[in-house]
């Protein structure tokens, strides 16, 4: 039954990479609130540029619920694009995937 459904949508081989790569843009875009968030501070002189390379450092630049925040986003903007593929490149609905 769920074997059958599978080929009532689109799937060839190459709408699967264009999903994956619009999911890769995806992540990049969501990414850039913190990198210019970052770049922001480092402008106004807040950060010590030696210091740009630990982890630590930066995650104490924005307290911690911004910082969830900059870290979650990537993967909301994954899973925006992954929805958005299945539903303009592969013409599934939303409800057809669960």
């Amino acid at each position: 039954m769920y074997i059958e459904q599978a080929f009532k949508v689109l799937h060839d081989w190459w709408r699967y990479i264009l999903g994956v790569l619009l999911a890769f843009v995806g992540i990049g875009i969501f990414s850039m609130p913190h990198a210019m968030a970052i770049a922001m501070k480092q402008m106004a002189g807040e950060i010590d540029a030696e210091k740009m390379q630990d982890v630590n450092y930066l995650m104490g630049l924005f307290e911690p619920n911004l910082n969830l925040v900059f870290l979650l986003l990537p993967f909301a903007g994954g899973l925006l694009a992954l929805i958005l593929a299945a539903r303009l490149i592969h013409k599934q609905k939303l409800t057809s995937l669960t």
